[in-house]
């Protein structure tokens, strides 16, 4: 039987070196085997701001407003 491994990148901030680049360069990974747990609870919560009548052009944690990166936090 094979094995499917799901890998999630993310990066924040920058790698320019100069003083306008950002002050920290982030870079994270998660490897999971099956994430699909989360992805009711993440559903739930975009289904309830567009039922509370926000404007989400899409579901992004950096570009959410607070209150929505609140919830999913």
């Amino acid at each position: 039987m094979a094995t499917t491994a799901y890998i999630y990148f993310d990066e924040a901030g920058n790698l320019d070196f100069s003083p306008t680049g950002s002050r920290y360069s982030i870079m994270t990974c998660v490897v999971s085997a099956r994430p699909f747990a989360a992805h009711c609870d993440l559903l739930d919560i975009k289904y309830n701001c567009l039922e509370e009548g926000l404007d989400l052009d899409r579901f992004h944690a950096t570009e959410d407003r607070q209150a929505v990166r609140d919830q999913v936090f």
